[in-house]
């Protein structure tokens, strides 16, 4: 019931800057469906939950969901600060695919 209030009535739904339709579709596959989860969840998590669910994530989509969160377009994002958004994006790619190859490891050993 307070989800279909919340459609109606506009809150909560994925209205932010520079989120497209696609974008939108996207991240409720990933079960990212309102502002708040993807604050709660930062861009990068985020970004890494889209990749979970077969979503390619750019340096680009990246800046997106932070300027997204922070209710500005990417663009005036500082460049610095998107690098270490892509810099902590890549560690949490290759933490995840260490963690698969080990518990593969663990599984097939």
């Amino acid at each position: 019931m307070e989800r279909e209030e919340k459609a109606r009535s506009g809150a909560g739904r994925l209205d932010l800057p520079n989120l497209g339709k696609i974008v939108v579709e996207q991240l409720r596959a990933a079960g990212i469906d309102t502002p708040d989860e993807l604050r709660r969840l930062g861009s990068v998590a985020a970004a890494v939950r889209l990749t979970e669910f077969g979503v390619d994530v750019c340096a680009s989509k990246l800046a997106a969901l932070e300027g997204a969160i922070r209710g500005v377009r990417w663009h005036s994002i500082p460049t610095a600060e998107r690098v270490v958004l892509s810099r902590e994006f890549e560690i949490s790619g290759a933490e995840r695919s260490e963690a698969q190859m080990s518990s593969r490891t663990k599984v097939g050993g």
